[in-house]
């Protein structure tokens, strides 16, 4: 009778011996207004974060619908002043806002090791602006721990070098090598980067020994292991030389490998 239909199936979060409106739905008088526009999620999500406006509610579901988890972390009593300045600047609704872009600024601004307890780093002037240049901060960490990654990989992989019959493997010793291997050989071991800097996998090179920079077959060897062995398109096709067939039999069989 009330209006309230939509509050019906979640009957049980309310308080319905309760005598005022703060009683019954556990929450500020100020929302008595928009109670037949609310849903038992939109109460619960009121209680939860303690809010007073439309805006903050609009804000924290589209949040919370999109698992946009670094802006619902981040969320205080400043966000929505922030968020209502951003509104005002760009003459735009609540709808409008970038959610997804200032949630991967959080998100970065974390991972990178910044402080987030800082209005400065949680509330830039220029969003837009700042999201791009943490992007390129990110990066360049991100870049140097891969990096760093893949460096500590190759010293575990070095016991595995070895030369005959003018071929020989060397670990992959960092992302750039990757690329170009890939690159060249145009096949995609250059995705393998973060796989190898977590140490999931080993990348090795096969070269000439008269062409030791130059990329010629690649290697993936998990464990003991011998998971796959590329040259130039994958082997589709040009299948790989005898010599190189023969070299990665007589590599396993000196370091009792598998697989291939």
């Amino acid at each position: 009778k009330g209006g309230m239909w939509k509050l019906i199936t979640g009957a049980r979060y309310l308080n319905l011996k309760g005598k005022s409106f703060e009683q019954i739905f556990k929450i500020s008088s100020c929302w008595k207004k928009h109670i037949k526009e609310l849903e038992i999620s939109d109460i619960l999500l009121i209680r939860k974060n303690d809010i007073h406006t439309m805006n903050e509610l609009i804000y924290l579901k589209k949040a919370s619908m999109s698992n946009l988890k670094y802006i619902k972390k981040y969320f205080n009593n400043k966000t929505l002043k922030y968020v209502d300045k951003y509104l005002l600047d760009h003459s735009v609704s609540i709808s409008d806002f970038p959610f997804n872009e200032y949630n991967d600024y959080l998100r970065m601004a974390e991972e990178t090791g910044c402080q987030m307890e800082r209005n400065i780093v949680l509330f830039p002037k220029d969003l837009h602006e700042a999201h791009d240049h943490m992007l390129n901060h990110y990066q360049e960490v991100k870049d140097k721990e891969v990096n760093e990654g893949i460096k500590e990989t190759a010293k575990r992989l070095m016991k595995y070098k070895f030369n005959s019959d003018g071929l020989f493997i060397v670990p992959a010793m960092n992302n750039k090598e990757l690329i170009n291997e890939s690159r060249v050989l145009d096949h995609c071991v250059r995705i393998y980067a973060s796989r190898v800097s977590k140490g999931e996998t080993g990348i090795l090179f096969i070269r000439k020994k008269e062409e030791p920079e130059t990329p010629f077959v690649t290697l993936e060897l998990k464990g003991k292991r011998v998971v796959q062995v590329r040259g130039y398109k994958n082997n589709v096709h040009n299948p790989l030389d005898q010599s190189v067939i023969d070299f990665v039999h007589k590599w396993e069989q000196e370091f009792r490998l598998e697989g291939f």
